[in-house]
């Protein structure tokens, strides 16, 4: 009797695919190990050491941050103390009203304590902005008690409007933008059934130190970051002229998001192909709408004075961040003046361009637009202030959130 032929030997198991929208994992942990340093570069940092800010503002941020971080972990242990089905039911109920309420505890003690701001120009540039407008005279024209110029651009004026006539505070609009950030990044989590847990997400997107820091000294840096994060999250849906309009939004808040403008183009251009031109004509339109009327009523004081003048002249001192040879070496062999200033900008727009043409999902768009700005971070040296982390902060959370471009056709 012949032996019996032996079973053939199955092939090992195929990993188990992701989950449609789940970023691939080194993207994921990209955007956790860049959260990991901003966090603890802001523990590190000595906040006082800046001259602007005066340490009792350094003890309230902290204060308030680990107030609101215990708040948390009672919150946690409370849930794990109760019984399993008592516990399913607290959980969304109980975390939804504990964020209610920090938001509620952040808004109270930002209101109730504008001496924090005495040091920091950024809400007086909004109140000073929105009141010219509204009196018809150039915002650009005005100086805030520090004698500096106004950086924001037109759509940041437009935002802050509703406070300013509310409650003549005009960086309050933090408040509802930012529980618009987090109903924006729940629903991209639910839509591309991303792993993050709900808890987790709000606790690293409410409770960490930069956004702590960013509300505490009343500062609107986080609201160009927002519209273009919302952008991002209305490109994946395939809502290209929706996408436009937010981004369109988002530069006009800031001069620094138009390092954006070439990453964003060749990636819409590249996943999007026919589209990419209707998506071009509104962010176009939406600038133009915006920006072009205080343009044209003074084009030397916009392009050489304020906003775009203080811009370049950021660029043209700009000095390599680091106390160290090569960063001393790398400054003396940049140019001077408008040299340097060119030279800066151009290398950005080129990392900005590379990012983009090597982007193949939003993941890795939010991730080319984070490396952009630390680009930008480093090359300013002495001119970084802490808040701008901020602008970090935003497309790692949407890494976290996922994308769903698997779950539809790409739009034509």
């Amino acid at each position: 009797m012949p032996p019996p032929t032996p079973l053939p030997t199955p092939p090992p198991p195929a990993p188990p695919d992701l989950p449609h929208g789940q970023p691939p994992r080194e993207e994921a942990l990209w955007a956790w190990g860049f959260l990991i340093f901003l966090f603890y570069f802001m523990f590190q940092a000595v906040f006082y050491a800046q001259g602007y800010i005066p340490f009792k503002g350094a003890c309230y941020v902290t204060y308030a941050y680990r107030t609101l971080l215990a708040g948390f972990l009672f919150f946690g242990l409370g849930l794990w103390l109760l019984p399993e089905r008592a516990r399913r039911l607290a959980g969304g109920w109980g975390l939804g009203l504990f964020l209610a309420v920090t938001v509620l505890y952040i808004g109270v003690v930002v209101a109730t304590r504008p001496g924090l701001a005495l040091s920091n120009d950024r809400a007086e540039a909004l109140r000073i902005g929105v009141t010219s407008l509204l009196k018809g005279q150039n915002p650009y024209l005005q100086r805030t008690h520090l004698q500096n110029p106004l950086s924001p651009l037109t759509a940041s004026f437009l935002l802050a409007l509703p406070a300013q006539l509310a409650f003549h505070r005009p960086e309050l609009m933090s408040l509802p933008l930012l529980a618009l950030a987090f109903g924006a990044l729940a629903w991209q989590r639910r839509r591309a059934a991303a792993r993050i847990p709900l808890a987790l997400l709000a606790l690293i997107v409410l409770l960490n130190p930069v956004l702590i820091y960013e509300l505490a000294w009343g500062s609107d840096l986080m609201w160009g970051s927002i519209l273009i994060m919302l952008a991002v999250f209305a490109l994946d849906a395939g809502w290209i002229a929706l996408s436009a309009l937010a981004l369109g939004l988002g530069l006009c808040t800031r001069t620094v998001y138009f390092l954006f403008v070439p990453l964003w183009a060749l990636y819409v251009w590249r996943q999007h192909h026919a589209a990419a031109l209707r998506w071009a004509l509104v962010t176009a339109a939406t600038v133009l709408v915006l920006e072009l009327p205080l343009i044209l009523w003074n084009p030397s004081c916009f392009f050489h004075f304020a906003p775009l003048g203080m811009t370049a002249g950021k660029l043209s001192l700009a000095t390599p961040a680091g106390d160290n040879l090569l960063a001393d070496a790398f400054n003396h062999l940049l140019p001077g003046g408008a040299a340097r200033s060119t030279l800066v900008s151009g290398a950005l727009l080129a990392l900005a361009a590379l990012s983009g043409w090597r982007a193949r999902n939003i993941s890795q768009l939010q991730l080319g637009m984070a490396v952009v700005v630390m680009a930008a971070l480093f090359l300013m040296g002495p001119s970084f202030l802490l808040d701008y982390l901020d602008w970090v902060l935003w497309p790692l959370f949407g890494v976290l959130v996922g994308h769903a471009a698997k779950d539809r056709a790409p739009a034509s």
